[in-house]
């Protein structure tokens, strides 16, 4: 981000450990950087807009993880690059516009997108909450508003254009 000096630049986080590294980093590259100690959910506080939102490590630790995509997308207005912890199946699916009750063939295709729910703790870590599946992030990010999305070398990395056909709400204050 230094690199492209943008007029502005704002970080949150609710950990003040993590805001105190962005603070050294934002000396360190002589980068103006606006932090705030806040959560996903929240960001509409802010009461701004973004050209571009970099969603990285934050998905998988969040309890309502669609919510918060929806509250992004709200202050998004055009680009998000999002990665995320991918679990189960790598493979696309690709979704009818509706399935019939009786058909429950369709939850046992590898590639059906799903999440994964950890109870207590991955890795020594009990904020870890959800992995979704490659096919149920790129359907979380769709119906957040995000469409086209692009994969890119990394396989759980993905570069999101903010859905022109949906119009953001505006922003409340």
């Amino acid at each position: 981000m230094a690199q492209h000096r943008p007029a502005r630049l704002v970080g949150i986080d609710i950990m003040p450990f993590e805001l105190a590294k962005a603070r050294f980093l934002s000396h360190w590259f002589d980068q103006p950087v606006e932090l705030y100690q806040l959560s996903v959910y929240d960001v509409a506080h802010l009461r701004t807009r973004f050209d571009q939102v970099v969603f990285v490590g934050v998905l998988y630790h969040l309890k309502h993880p669609l919510y918060a995509l929806e509250r992004v997308a709200e202050c998004c207005t055009d680009t998000m690059y999002m990665a995320s912890v991918i679990r189960g199946a790598f493979g696309e699916y690709e979704t009818r516009d509706d399935y019939a009750a009786g058909d429950l063939s369709i939850f046992d295709h590898p590639d059906f997108p799903r999440m994964y729910f950890i109870e207590k703790s991955y890795n020594g870590d009990p904020t870890n909450w959800w992995f979704p599946t490659r096919s149920c992030l790129k359907a979380m990010l769709r119906v957040s508003g995000f469409s086209p999305i692009a994969d890119t070398t990394e396989p759980d990395v993905l570069v999101c254009r903010r859905n022109r056909d949906v119009t953001a709400p505006p922003i409340p204050g």
